[in-house]
Formats: structure tokens, sequence, C-alpha cells
């Protein structure tokens, strides 16, 4: 649909600019959110970038690179990735979007993460949840947490990672219907992602991790 909404709109009208490079942008998004990581995603959200930065639009930008990002960890290009998680946290820095500047660093710690540099992990992931805090922004907070006790269990740092498992699973629960944001590209952890929208899907996350704590205390059937 977004494609066939593009064809519609003449690139070389300054009036169909805007329009077109959301759809082009909203296109590649649905490419990358499939699996594609082929070269259609390039084009399309380069040259949706090329319409849209002209005129501002700040979120049909953020879609456009979401897809890039996406493409890129697809292949296993996380440098590339990371280029372009970079390019996202400029702009959330010169809106001073403080929210989506800590999306930015929580999906820097992600890439990070698949690249297995848990130190440099770490340290996005505490300046994300400094961020979330002054927002007040109870679901990144509580993702946070919870990612740094999945991180220090990953370095086998057992006792640091159930407390801040334990933390992250109460704050899930006392901010249980509050409002939870998400960047444009919600995943599970283990892909290396920004927040998830909902308390829920956290809770399974931290549970299953605090399993893992118990599995290497030996503690089977806490497990």
């Amino acid at each position: 649909m977004f494609g066939e909404a593009a064809n519609l709109l003449d690139e070389k009208e300054p009036k169909h600019r805007v329009a077109l490079g959301y759809l082009l942008a909203g296109r590649a998004w649905c490419h990358s959110r499939l699996g594609y990581g082929d070269a259609a995603i390039e084009d399309l959200a380069q040259t949706s970038l090329k319409l849209l930065e002209p005129a501002s639009e700040l979120e049909g930008q953020l879609w456009a690179l979401s897809a890039l990002g996406f493409s890129a960890r697809y292949k296993g290009d996380y440098k590339l990735a990371q280029k372009y998680s970079l390019i996202t946290l400029e702009l959330a820095r010169s809106q001073k979007d403080t929210p989506l500047i800590a999306d930015c660093y929580s999906d820097l710690a992600g890439i990070e993460q698949l690249i297995g540099d848990y130190k440099i992990a770490v340290a996005y992931v505490e300046q994300a949840l400094t961020l979330y805090r002054e927002a007040n922004d109870y679901g990144g907070e509580c993702w946070s947490l919870g990612f740094l006790g999945i991180l220090e269990l990953r370095q086998g740092h057992v006792d640091e990672a159930e407390s801040l498992l334990q933390r992250a699973l109460i704050l899930a629960e006392e901010s249980k219907g509050q409002r939870w944001r998400t960047l444009y590209q919600t995943a599970a952890l283990h892909t290396g992602a920004a927040p998830p929208k909902e308390e829920q899907p956290c809770k399974i996350l931290f549970i299953t991790h605090l399993g893992f704590v118990a599995a290497e205390r030996g503690q089977f059937e806490e497990a």
C-alpha cells in the first residue's frame, strides 16, 4: 500500500516531496521488519532521507534510519547499524528530546551487546537510565535496570545481576498501567532494541533471566 501510494506522487513536485518521503520511509521500514536485508531498503530509505531532511521531518527520518539499522542487523553488519543509531542520536540531541536520546543510548547498548562488548553496553545503558529517570519514563527506567542485570549476568556477575533484575521486576509491577514509550524498532532484548511499550514483555524477560541466575548457582528446581 505504501508503494501504491508512492507511485501516485512525483518527486519533482515540491508539494509531493514530504508525503513521498514518508511513504518511502514506511515501505523501507516494513521491508526491514519482514527481514529483508536487500538493496531496496537502502534505496528507499536514503531517498526518503533526501526528501525529508530539508523539511526537518524528524519522525519520517526516524522511520528511514530505523529501517536502515534493522537491515544492517539482519545482515550482521553491526558497525553499520551503530552508524545509523549514532545519526539518530544526533537528531534526537538536535531536538533536545530527552526520552528519544535515552532510547538511542539503549539501542546503541543493544548493538554493543551483539558485538560482545558488554562494558560499553553497560555504559550506554547507564546513560539511558539517567535520562529515563529525568524524564519520569517508568518503562525506560525499568527496562534499563533489567538490561543492566542481563549484561551483568553475561559477564558472570551473578549477585549484581539478581539485584538489578529483582529491582526491575518490582518497578515493572509498580508501573503497571503507566504510559510506556517505544522507539520505532521495538524487538526482543536479545536482538538489541529500545524499550518495549508494555510492562508484560519486560516482566517475562526479567523472570526468565532470574531463572538463569538460579541455574548459574546450581539451584535447578528454582530455575
